[in-house]
């Protein structure tokens, strides 16, 4: 499908859709993670339920799940809630009965999900508890880029409820993480970020 020495690809070759598949997922993530919702929903909405049905046992469908879930409500929270809902609500569905099922790798993702959902929803206490079990639940499991996403989606909370200390506290843990974790061009931007909002 990609040919390393000509730099080339051959859209006819054997593994081309193998090849798109995955290029398909790391932009997916990379939507999640540097918050272009907007992009990571349409690939979520078009091909997550797709690659569940041709790949139902692959260790990456989770994470891909997690990422097309949290787009859809990053989304939601941007315009056309209920559209954007129902896709995330799908895809937590799946999540669901997978941890039901005993997969351990979907419960720290529900918690992200379900906090975003409750925040969404304006039920703070909740969401605020969600938040706080997710962040808890990444670290213990050494989920250093999702705890950073976490801390910074819990600080993006704060903030629209007008908590510039909290917002302020958790989005510098996010950075932190960030930083840990090497996401070097993501630290660039969180502290862009951070410079605007409090200094």
């Amino acid at each position: 499908a990609y040919n390393e020495r000509d730099a080339a690809y051959d859209e006819n070759h054997r593994l081309a859709e193998v090849y798109d598949r995955m290029h398909g997922c790391a932009h997916l993530y990379l939507a999640t993670y540097f918050g272009d919702y907007q992009f990571g929903s349409e690939i979520a909405i078009e091909s997550c339920l797709e690659y569940v049905k041709q790949i139902p046992s692959s260790f990456t469908l989770a994470p891909l799940l997690f990422n097309g879930a949290f787009c859809c409500f990053g989304m939601a929270n941007r315009c056309k809630p209920s559209y954007y809902t129902k896709h995330a609500r799908t895809f937590m569905k799946i999540l669901k009965r997978w941890a039901k099922k005993g997969n351990p790798n979907c419960v720290p993702y529900l918690a992200l999900l379900n906090a975003e959902e409750s925040a969404l929803k304006k039920q703070d206490r909740r969401a605020m508890e969600q938040y706080e079990e997710a962040i808890r639940m990444m670290k213990g499991r050494g989920y250093i880029h999702d705890q950073a996403l976490a801390n910074e989606r819990y600080s993006a909370f704060y903030a629209t409820r007008g908590d510039r200390e909290k917002a302020k506290l958790y989005l510098k843990e996010s950075i932190c993480l960030n930083k840990k974790w090497g996401a070097n061009k993501k630290v660039e931007m969180l502290l862009q970020q951070y410079r605007s909002d409090y200094e």
